[in-house]
């Protein structure tokens, strides 16, 4: 499974957008399922798509964080020239509860380390346990 950047979608929040299979297999298959849910992903119906995206409104409830996610973006940036690499955590993908107990532990740590406002901290914890927790179960 390769994972690309989220696409800028106008008042909405795309969670990463994973292209599944090779694309030669993929190649009658519809480009993208769309849904509200990461759980949605492990429907049978997503296997005849080249890619999952997760699509929800936030209406610029984090708008005003844009100062702070700057500032987190530079922080590992800076970090990402000393040392070589960006931010990473390596999560073993063991049974369901090694994995949530190791997304929790690493989200957690890197969410520390970025220092972002608590909503947003929250949103995005949640986000990535989601996220993480259907991924791994693929």
């Amino acid at each position: 499974m390769q994972q690309l950047p989220s696409a800028h979608l106008p008042n909405a929040v795309a969670a990463p957008l994973f292209v599944t299979g090779a694309p030669e297999a993929n190649a009658a298959a519809a480009p993208l399922f769309i849904t509200g849910a990461p759980e949605d992903w492990l429907h049978p119906q997503s296997a005849q798509h080249n890619g999952l995206l997760v699509k929800r409104p936030f209406s610029g409830a984090f708008d005003e964080h844009h100062p702070e996610v700057d500032s987190a973006m530079w922080r590992f940036h800076k970090s990402e020239l000393r040392l070589g690499y960006g931010v990473m955590r390596a999560v073993k993908n063991g049974n369901p509860a090694e994995l949530a107990t190791g997304l929790h532990a690493s989200i957690g740590d890197l969410l520390a380390e970025a220092k972002l406002p608590e909503p947003l901290s929250r949103q995005i914890y949640t986000d990535a346990c989601s996220l993480g927790k259907v991924v791994g179960s693929m």
